[in-house]
Protein backbone atom coordinates (compact mmCIF):
# COMPACT_ATOMS: atom_id res chain seq x y z
CA UNK A 1 0.00 0.00 0.00
CA UNK A 2 2.82 2.41 0.93
CA UNK A 3 4.71 1.60 -2.30
CA UNK A 4 1.61 2.38 -4.38
CA UNK A 5 1.21 5.72 -2.54
CA UNK A 6 4.86 6.71 -3.26
CA UNK A 7 4.43 5.71 -6.91
CA UNK A 8 1.44 8.02 -7.46
CA UNK A 9 3.05 10.79 -5.42
CA UNK A 10 6.11 10.77 -7.76
CA UNK A 11 3.84 10.90 -10.82
CA UNK A 12 2.00 13.96 -9.47
CA UNK A 13 5.26 15.78 -8.64
CA UNK A 14 6.58 15.00 -12.14
CA UNK A 15 3.47 16.35 -13.89
CA UNK A 16 3.44 19.52 -11.77
CA UNK A 17 7.10 20.11 -12.65
CA UNK A 18 6.36 19.73 -16.37
CA UNK A 19 3.44 22.18 -16.11
CA UNK A 20 5.57 24.82 -14.31
CA UNK A 21 8.49 24.43 -16.70
CA UNK A 22 6.21 24.72 -19.72
CA UNK A 23 4.64 27.88 -18.33
CA UNK A 24 8.09 29.44 -17.83
CA UNK A 25 9.12 28.58 -21.39
CA UNK A 26 5.93 30.02 -22.85
CA UNK A 27 6.34 33.20 -20.80
CA UNK A 28 9.89 33.65 -22.11
CA UNK A 29 8.69 33.45 -25.70
CA UNK A 30 5.60 35.64 -25.42
CA UNK A 31 6.79 38.10 -22.80
CA UNK A 32 5.83 41.72 -23.49
CA UNK A 33 8.81 43.96 -24.28
CA UNK A 34 9.74 46.11 -21.31
CA UNK A 35 8.95 49.82 -21.45
CA UNK A 36 11.15 52.50 -19.97
CA UNK A 37 8.39 55.12 -20.13
CA UNK A 38 10.27 57.18 -22.73
CA UNK A 39 9.29 57.10 -26.39
CA UNK A 40 12.91 57.41 -27.49
CA UNK A 41 14.80 55.22 -25.03
CA UNK A 42 12.79 52.02 -24.56
CA UNK A 43 14.27 48.93 -26.20
CA UNK A 44 14.26 45.17 -25.87
CA UNK A 45 16.60 42.33 -26.74
CA UNK A 46 16.05 39.80 -29.47
CA UNK A 47 14.46 36.52 -28.34
CA UNK A 48 16.62 33.51 -29.14
CA UNK A 49 14.14 31.10 -30.69
CA UNK A 50 10.52 32.31 -30.92
CA UNK A 51 8.27 29.25 -30.81
CA UNK A 52 5.92 30.15 -33.65
CA UNK A 53 4.50 28.46 -36.70
CA UNK A 54 5.50 30.03 -40.02
CA UNK A 55 2.19 29.04 -41.64
CA UNK A 56 -0.33 31.88 -41.53
CA UNK A 57 -3.75 31.23 -40.03
CA UNK A 58 -6.96 33.05 -41.01
CA UNK A 59 -6.70 35.29 -37.94
CA UNK A 60 -3.08 36.28 -38.74
CA UNK A 61 -2.12 39.28 -40.87
CA UNK A 62 1.15 40.05 -42.60
CA UNK A 63 2.99 42.68 -44.64
CA UNK A 64 6.13 42.76 -46.78
CA UNK A 65 8.48 45.63 -47.67
CA UNK A 66 11.60 45.71 -49.83
CA UNK A 67 14.83 46.98 -48.26
CA UNK A 68 18.44 47.13 -49.41
CA UNK A 69 19.64 43.59 -50.07
CA UNK A 70 16.32 41.89 -49.36
CA UNK A 71 13.02 42.44 -47.58
CA UNK A 72 11.36 42.64 -44.18
CA UNK A 73 8.34 40.50 -43.42
CA UNK A 74 6.03 41.65 -40.63
CA UNK A 75 3.32 39.34 -39.30
CA UNK A 76 1.09 38.78 -36.28
CA UNK A 77 0.04 35.74 -34.25
CA UNK A 78 -3.22 35.91 -32.30
CA UNK A 79 -3.99 33.96 -29.14
CA UNK A 80 -7.81 33.80 -28.72
CA UNK A 81 -7.60 32.47 -25.16
CA UNK A 82 -5.78 35.60 -23.92
CA UNK A 83 -7.06 38.08 -26.56
CA UNK A 84 -3.46 39.07 -27.20
CA UNK A 85 -1.37 39.31 -30.36
CA UNK A 86 2.36 38.95 -30.93
CA UNK A 87 4.01 41.01 -33.67
CA UNK A 88 7.10 39.69 -35.42
CA UNK A 89 9.59 40.95 -38.00
CA UNK A 90 11.54 38.50 -40.16
CA UNK A 91 14.51 39.57 -42.30
CA UNK A 92 14.72 37.99 -45.77
CA UNK A 93 17.61 38.03 -48.23
CA UNK A 94 17.28 39.07 -51.90
CA UNK A 95 16.03 35.57 -52.81
CA UNK A 96 13.42 35.41 -50.05
CA UNK A 97 15.41 33.14 -47.71
CA UNK A 98 14.84 33.71 -43.98
CA UNK A 99 17.77 35.24 -42.11
CA UNK A 100 18.08 34.12 -38.48
CA UNK A 101 14.98 33.78 -36.31
CA UNK A 102 11.92 36.06 -36.43
CA UNK A 103 12.14 38.96 -33.99
CA UNK A 104 9.32 39.38 -31.47
CA UNK A 105 8.79 43.15 -31.50
CA UNK A 106 5.57 43.59 -29.55
CA UNK A 107 3.01 41.79 -27.38
CA UNK A 108 -0.19 43.82 -27.78
CA UNK A 109 -3.78 43.71 -26.57
CA UNK A 110 -6.57 42.48 -28.83
CA UNK A 111 -6.54 40.87 -32.25
CA UNK A 112 -4.44 42.59 -34.92
CA UNK A 113 -6.68 42.91 -37.96
CA UNK A 114 -4.46 45.08 -40.14
CA UNK A 115 -0.68 45.40 -40.28
CA UNK A 116 1.76 47.44 -42.38
CA UNK A 117 5.55 47.51 -42.40
CA UNK A 118 7.62 50.18 -44.11
CA UNK A 119 11.25 51.28 -43.99
CA UNK A 120 13.65 54.12 -44.69
CA UNK A 121 17.42 54.29 -44.25
CA UNK A 122 16.85 55.63 -40.72
CA UNK A 123 13.83 53.75 -39.42
CA UNK A 124 11.66 50.67 -39.77
CA UNK A 125 7.99 51.33 -39.07
CA UNK A 126 5.50 48.68 -37.95
CA UNK A 127 1.94 49.99 -37.70
CA UNK A 128 -1.21 48.05 -36.84
CA UNK A 129 -4.90 48.23 -35.99
CA UNK A 130 -6.05 45.87 -33.25
CA UNK A 131 -9.60 45.09 -32.19
CA UNK A 132 -9.68 45.49 -28.41
CA UNK A 133 -13.27 44.62 -27.54
CA UNK A 134 -16.77 44.37 -28.97
CA UNK A 135 -19.98 45.63 -27.36
CA UNK A 136 -23.37 43.94 -27.45
CA UNK A 137 -24.55 46.52 -29.98
CA UNK A 138 -21.89 45.32 -32.45
CA UNK A 139 -19.69 48.40 -32.10
CA UNK A 140 -16.05 47.52 -31.52
CA UNK A 141 -13.19 49.50 -29.97
CA UNK A 142 -9.99 49.68 -32.00
CA UNK A 143 -6.41 50.80 -31.42
CA UNK A 144 -4.12 52.33 -34.06
CA UNK A 145 -0.51 52.05 -32.92
CA UNK A 146 3.01 52.40 -34.33
CA UNK A 147 6.40 50.96 -33.51
CA UNK A 148 9.83 52.31 -34.50
CA UNK A 149 12.74 49.93 -35.01
CA UNK A 150 16.33 50.59 -36.06
CA UNK A 151 17.28 49.36 -39.58
CA UNK A 152 19.53 46.73 -37.99
CA UNK A 153 16.55 45.53 -35.88
CA UNK A 154 18.72 45.81 -32.77
CA UNK A 155 16.76 48.63 -31.11
CA UNK A 156 13.00 48.78 -30.61
CA UNK A 157 11.61 52.05 -29.29
CA UNK A 158 8.49 52.29 -27.16
CA UNK A 159 5.17 51.86 -29.02
CA UNK A 160 3.07 54.91 -29.86
CA UNK A 161 -0.69 54.93 -29.38
CA UNK A 162 -1.86 57.00 -32.35
CA UNK A 163 -5.64 56.72 -32.01
CA UNK A 164 -8.55 54.92 -30.33
CA UNK A 165 -11.90 54.76 -32.10
CA UNK A 166 -15.21 52.88 -32.27
CA UNK A 167 -16.68 51.38 -35.43
CA UNK A 168 -19.40 49.00 -36.56
CA UNK A 169 -17.49 48.03 -39.72
CA UNK A 170 -16.15 44.46 -39.39
CA UNK A 171 -13.21 44.91 -41.78
CA UNK A 172 -10.84 47.85 -41.31
CA UNK A 173 -7.66 48.70 -43.18
CA UNK A 174 -5.32 51.68 -43.38
CA UNK A 175 -2.49 53.00 -45.53
CA UNK A 176 1.09 53.78 -44.47
CA UNK A 177 3.87 55.61 -46.29
CA UNK A 178 7.17 57.05 -45.14
CA UNK A 179 8.82 60.22 -46.44
CA UNK A 180 12.48 60.97 -47.12
CA UNK A 181 12.75 62.45 -43.61
CA UNK A 182 11.46 59.18 -42.06
CA UNK A 183 8.10 60.79 -41.25
CA UNK A 184 5.31 58.20 -41.17
CA UNK A 185 1.96 59.17 -42.71
CA UNK A 186 -1.07 57.10 -41.67
CA UNK A 187 -4.47 57.31 -43.37
CA UNK A 188 -6.80 55.40 -41.08
CA UNK A 189 -10.50 54.82 -40.47
CA UNK A 190 -11.65 56.79 -37.44
CA UNK A 191 -14.97 55.10 -36.80
CA UNK A 192 -18.64 55.42 -37.59
CA UNK A 193 -19.93 58.97 -37.05
CA UNK A 194 -23.35 60.64 -37.12
CA UNK A 195 -23.71 63.24 -39.86
CA UNK A 196 -26.19 65.02 -42.10
CA UNK A 197 -26.51 65.35 -45.86
CA UNK A 198 -28.65 67.68 -47.93
CA UNK A 199 -31.11 65.66 -50.04
CA UNK A 200 -33.63 67.54 -52.23
CA UNK A 201 -33.00 70.71 -50.25
CA UNK A 202 -33.52 69.06 -46.86
CA UNK A 203 -30.97 67.89 -44.28
CA UNK A 204 -31.08 64.14 -43.82
CA UNK A 205 -29.64 62.39 -40.77
CA UNK A 206 -27.37 59.44 -41.43
CA UNK A 207 -24.00 57.89 -40.68
CA UNK A 208 -20.58 58.74 -42.09
CA UNK A 209 -17.37 56.81 -42.56
CA UNK A 210 -14.60 58.77 -40.81
CA UNK A 211 -11.07 59.05 -42.23
CA UNK A 212 -8.17 60.66 -40.36
CA UNK A 213 -4.68 61.42 -41.64
CA UNK A 214 -1.91 61.33 -39.01
CA UNK A 215 1.80 62.04 -39.14
CA UNK A 216 4.24 60.43 -36.72
CA UNK A 217 7.79 61.79 -36.58
CA UNK A 218 10.84 59.62 -35.99
CA UNK A 219 11.01 61.22 -32.52
CA UNK A 220 7.52 59.85 -31.79
CA UNK A 221 5.45 63.05 -32.09
CA UNK A 222 1.90 62.47 -33.39
CA UNK A 223 0.02 65.14 -35.36
CA UNK A 224 -3.53 64.98 -36.74
CA UNK A 225 -3.31 66.49 -40.24
CA UNK A 226 -6.90 66.10 -41.42
CA UNK A 227 -10.25 64.51 -40.68
CA UNK A 228 -12.91 63.75 -43.30
CA UNK A 229 -16.39 62.29 -43.13
CA UNK A 230 -17.87 60.43 -46.10
CA UNK A 231 -21.63 59.96 -46.13
CA UNK A 232 -22.18 56.21 -46.08
CA UNK A 233 -20.70 53.13 -44.44
CA UNK A 234 -18.49 50.13 -45.11
CA UNK A 235 -15.80 52.19 -46.81
CA UNK A 236 -12.05 52.06 -47.13
CA UNK A 237 -8.89 53.89 -48.18
CA UNK A 238 -7.86 53.43 -51.80
CA UNK A 239 -4.54 55.26 -51.82
CA UNK A 240 -2.13 57.44 -49.87
CA UNK A 241 0.43 59.23 -52.06
CA UNK A 242 3.45 61.41 -51.27
CA UNK A 243 3.46 64.59 -53.39
CA UNK A 244 6.69 65.95 -51.86
CA UNK A 245 5.40 68.01 -48.95
CA UNK A 246 1.77 67.05 -49.43
CA UNK A 247 -0.16 63.82 -48.88
CA UNK A 248 -2.98 62.86 -51.27
CA UNK A 249 -5.69 60.60 -49.81
CA UNK A 250 -8.42 58.83 -51.77
CA UNK A 251 -11.14 57.09 -49.75
CA UNK A 252 -14.69 55.88 -50.26
CA UNK A 253 -17.89 54.75 -48.54
CA UNK A 254 -21.04 53.05 -49.78
CA UNK A 255 -24.41 54.79 -50.00
CA UNK A 256 -26.31 52.92 -52.70
CA UNK A 257 -22.95 52.83 -54.52
CA UNK A 258 -19.40 54.06 -53.89
CA UNK A 259 -19.04 57.69 -52.73
CA UNK A 260 -15.49 58.97 -53.22
CA UNK A 261 -13.51 61.57 -51.31
CA UNK A 262 -10.18 63.02 -52.48
CA UNK A 263 -8.13 65.54 -50.56
CA UNK A 264 -4.55 66.84 -50.46
CA UNK A 265 -3.00 67.86 -47.12
CA UNK A 266 0.29 69.59 -46.35
CA UNK A 267 2.73 67.84 -44.03
CA UNK A 268 5.70 70.16 -44.64
CA UNK A 269 5.62 73.94 -44.15
CA UNK A 270 6.76 76.27 -46.92
CA UNK A 271 5.97 73.98 -49.87
CA UNK A 272 3.58 75.42 -52.51
CA UNK A 273 0.37 73.46 -52.91
CA UNK A 274 0.14 71.28 -56.04
CA UNK A 275 -2.70 71.89 -58.51
CA UNK A 276 -3.15 68.20 -59.25
CA UNK A 277 -6.75 67.28 -59.95
CA UNK A 278 -7.90 64.04 -58.33
CA UNK A 279 -10.70 62.17 -60.10
CA UNK A 280 -12.42 59.00 -59.01
CA UNK A 281 -12.85 55.82 -61.03
CA UNK A 282 -15.00 52.73 -60.93
CA UNK A 283 -13.73 50.35 -58.27
CA UNK A 284 -11.19 48.83 -58.10
CA UNK A 285 -8.39 51.25 -58.93
CA UNK A 286 -4.76 52.00 -58.07
CA UNK A 287 -2.80 55.26 -57.98
CA UNK A 288 0.92 55.80 -58.55
CA UNK A 289 3.22 58.81 -58.42
CA UNK A 290 5.41 59.05 -61.53
CA UNK A 291 7.67 62.09 -61.25
CA UNK A 292 5.32 65.00 -60.59
CA UNK A 293 2.28 63.20 -62.04
CA UNK A 294 -0.41 61.07 -60.43
CA UNK A 295 -1.31 58.06 -62.56
CA UNK A 296 -4.64 56.34 -61.89
CA UNK A 297 -5.17 52.83 -63.26
CA UNK A 298 -8.75 51.57 -63.14
CA UNK A 299 -9.75 48.02 -63.97
CA UNK A 300 -13.17 49.19 -65.07
CA UNK A 301 -12.88 52.95 -65.62
CA UNK A 302 -15.31 54.47 -68.15
CA UNK A 303 -16.78 51.01 -68.62
CA UNK A 304 -20.06 52.35 -69.97
CA UNK A 305 -18.62 54.73 -72.55
CA UNK A 306 -15.99 52.24 -73.73
CA UNK A 307 -18.56 49.42 -73.83
CA UNK A 308 -16.15 47.05 -72.12
CA UNK A 309 -13.75 46.77 -75.08
CA UNK A 310 -10.18 46.02 -73.98
CA UNK A 311 -7.84 46.75 -76.95
CA UNK A 312 -4.78 45.18 -75.36
CA UNK A 313 -6.65 41.94 -74.66
CA UNK A 314 -7.98 41.82 -78.21
CA UNK A 315 -11.48 40.92 -77.09
CA UNK A 316 -14.56 42.30 -75.43
CA UNK A 317 -14.57 42.00 -71.68
CA UNK A 318 -16.40 43.37 -68.67
CA UNK A 319 -13.05 44.29 -67.11
CA UNK A 320 -10.63 46.65 -68.84
CA UNK A 321 -7.56 48.58 -67.67
CA UNK A 322 -7.99 52.32 -68.16
CA UNK A 323 -5.63 55.22 -67.39
CA UNK A 324 -5.89 58.84 -66.27
CA UNK A 325 -2.90 61.16 -65.66
CA UNK A 326 -3.05 64.29 -63.51
CA UNK A 327 -0.16 66.76 -63.77
CA UNK A 328 1.19 69.18 -61.18
CA UNK A 329 0.17 72.20 -63.29
CA UNK A 330 -3.50 71.15 -63.17
CA UNK A 331 -3.74 69.66 -66.68
CA UNK A 332 -4.94 66.10 -67.23
CA UNK A 333 -4.82 63.25 -69.76
CA UNK A 334 -7.42 62.96 -71.14
CA UNK A 335 -8.05 66.71 -71.08
CA UNK A 336 -10.81 68.24 -69.01
CA UNK A 337 -12.72 68.96 -72.26
CA UNK A 338 -12.90 65.25 -73.09
CA UNK A 339 -16.15 63.36 -72.56
CA UNK A 340 -14.12 60.54 -71.03
CA UNK A 341 -12.33 60.51 -67.69
CA UNK A 342 -10.04 57.66 -68.77
CA UNK A 343 -8.22 56.29 -71.81
CA UNK A 344 -7.82 52.60 -72.65
CA UNK A 345 -4.53 50.86 -71.87
CA UNK A 346 -3.13 49.12 -74.97
CA UNK A 347 -0.45 47.04 -73.23
CA UNK A 348 1.14 46.59 -69.82
CA UNK A 349 4.39 44.61 -69.54
CA UNK A 350 7.10 44.13 -66.98
CA UNK A 351 10.67 44.77 -68.09
CA UNK A 352 13.94 43.82 -66.47
CA UNK A 353 17.57 44.53 -67.36
CA UNK A 354 20.70 44.20 -65.23
CA UNK A 355 18.65 43.81 -62.06
CA UNK A 356 16.61 46.93 -62.85
CA UNK A 357 12.88 46.31 -63.15
CA UNK A 358 10.01 48.50 -64.28
CA UNK A 359 6.52 48.35 -65.79
CA UNK A 360 6.10 49.62 -69.34
CA UNK A 361 2.58 50.81 -70.04
CA UNK A 362 1.26 51.89 -73.45
CA UNK A 363 -1.92 53.87 -74.04
CA UNK A 364 -3.51 55.83 -76.87
CA UNK A 365 -4.08 59.54 -76.34
CA UNK A 366 -6.92 61.70 -77.64
CA UNK A 367 -5.08 62.27 -80.95
CA UNK A 368 -4.88 58.48 -81.42
CA UNK A 369 -1.12 58.57 -80.83
CA UNK A 370 0.45 55.75 -78.87
CA UNK A 371 2.21 56.92 -75.71
CA UNK A 372 4.52 54.95 -73.40
CA UNK A 373 4.74 55.39 -69.65
CA UNK A 374 7.43 53.85 -67.44
CA UNK A 375 6.57 53.10 -63.81
CA UNK A 376 9.37 52.13 -61.44
CA UNK A 377 8.77 49.36 -58.90
CA UNK A 378 7.47 50.67 -55.60
CA UNK A 379 6.99 49.05 -52.23
CA UNK A 380 3.62 47.78 -53.47
CA UNK A 381 5.19 46.05 -56.49
CA UNK A 382 4.69 46.28 -60.22
CA UNK A 383 1.23 46.59 -61.71
CA UNK A 384 1.28 43.63 -64.09
CA UNK A 385 2.28 41.26 -61.32
CA UNK A 386 0.20 42.48 -58.40
CA UNK A 387 1.65 43.14 -54.95
CA UNK A 388 5.20 41.98 -55.58
CA UNK A 389 8.09 43.46 -53.60
CA UNK A 390 11.35 44.21 -55.41
CA UNK A 391 14.54 43.39 -53.50
CA UNK A 392 16.96 44.69 -56.13
CA UNK A 393 17.48 41.16 -57.42
CA UNK A 394 14.19 39.29 -57.20
CA UNK A 395 10.47 39.82 -56.71
CA UNK A 396 8.90 38.37 -53.56
CA UNK A 397 5.27 37.89 -52.61
CA UNK A 398 3.44 36.17 -49.76
CA UNK A 399 0.24 34.24 -50.42
CA UNK A 400 -2.65 33.81 -47.98
CA UNK A 401 -0.96 30.79 -46.38
CA UNK A 402 2.28 32.63 -45.70
CA UNK A 403 4.19 30.86 -48.47
CA UNK A 404 6.89 32.80 -50.30
CA UNK A 405 6.99 33.07 -54.07
CA UNK A 406 10.20 34.25 -55.75
CA UNK A 407 10.70 35.47 -59.31
CA UNK A 408 14.24 36.35 -60.42
CA UNK A 409 14.69 39.37 -62.65
CA UNK A 410 15.19 37.35 -65.84
CA UNK A 411 11.92 35.46 -65.31
CA UNK A 412 9.82 38.58 -64.87
CA UNK A 413 9.27 39.62 -68.49
CA UNK A 414 6.32 38.29 -70.45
Amino acid sequence: MRQRFYFWWKQIVFLVGIFIFGGICEASVYAEPSSSGSQDQGKIKKPDKPAISMNAKPEDVQSLVGVSGGALWGFSKFNPSTNKSNLYVQRLDADGNKQKAPLLVRHTSGQVISLKINATSEMVWVVWISKLKESESGESTYLLAALRISPSLDTILDPIEVDHFQSTDPVLDFELLTTKTSLALLASPSGTESCTKKVDGFLQEGSCYGITLFSVSKEGKVARLSHRRIYGSGGGILSLLDLQGFAAVTAYAYQGGPVFDHHIVSYQAGVPAPKIEMKHAVLPMRKYVVGSEVVTISDQGDRGSQRGVCPWKGKRSGTCHMIRIARADGTTIPSKKSKHLFLPVLSMKNRCKENHAWTELMYQDEENTKQTLQIEPTQSGLMAEGAWVWTGQSFLVLDEKGRMQVKPCQELER
